[in-house]
């Protein structure tokens, strides 16, 4: 066997597109990042066999000592990190401040990227800051203009009236059940307009 063949082996298969997502958790979420104080930094996170193993610096205010934690829980369905290991991505934690994580991940293309951001959006509030190519600091996101014309009218008239009455602020002005009763159908018929909607148009931003 050649030496090529085992490094292709070790390296896996090449993923060229980095993105950097702002996941804001809800309060009840079982991820221990959630309530963790504010005086931890650096953080690890790996996940075996059914577990999330969590490495964290602290630096707690009133000593001059860092102090390294260890913490292991069980994954739940509902764990924020599963959008990314269902998708054959990984969740790195590259900032933590106020109950925001700041998470990069590698997905294998922008339509992978945009399942994980949609799975994402069904337990936590989270926005793209940054789209970029690994071999360089070419910014994907600053490439294109979105064409809203792909939109249905409902969808545009839809996605037009929560962005003005707030859904889309942070925290939230308006939810779900607000801009189902202004449309007077179901929450989830909502929802899934404004998934078809946002897909189309992150899709489009990022051709």
């Amino acid at each position: 066997m050649g030496s090529g063949t085992s490094i292709d082996k070790l390296l896996g298969d090449s993923r060229e597109l980095c993105a950097k997502l702002s996941v804001r958790l809800p309060e009840d979420h079982p991820c221990p990042l959630t309530d963790a104080c504010p005086c931890v930094t650096d953080i690890e996170k790996a996940s075996l066999n059914g577990d999330c193993h969590l490495i964290t610096k602290a630096s707690p205010v009133r000593s001059s000592n860092d102090s390294v934690r260890y913490v292991r829980t069980e994954i739940e369905e509902s764990c924020f990190c599963n959008a990314f290991t269902e998708h054959d991505s990984v969740a790195v934690i590259a900032d933590r401040k106020k109950g925001e994580l700041t998470v990069e991940t590698y997905p294998p293309d922008r339509f992978t990227l945009m399942d994980i951001v949609q799975d994402l959006s069904e337990i936590a509030d989270v926005e793209v800051q940054q789209l970029s190519l690994v071999s360089g600091s070419e910014n994907l996101h600053e490439l294109q203009t979105v064409n809203v014309s792909r939109l249905t009218d409902l969808e545009r008239e839809t996605v037009d009236w929560a962005i003005e009455h707030g859904y889309y602020e942070r925290p939230r002005e308006v939810g779900l059940d607000e801009i189902a009763d202004e449309f007077g159908v179901s929450k989830s018929s909502i929802s899934q307009r404004l998934r078809s909607a946002e897909r189309k148009l992150v899709l489009d931003a990022m051709r």
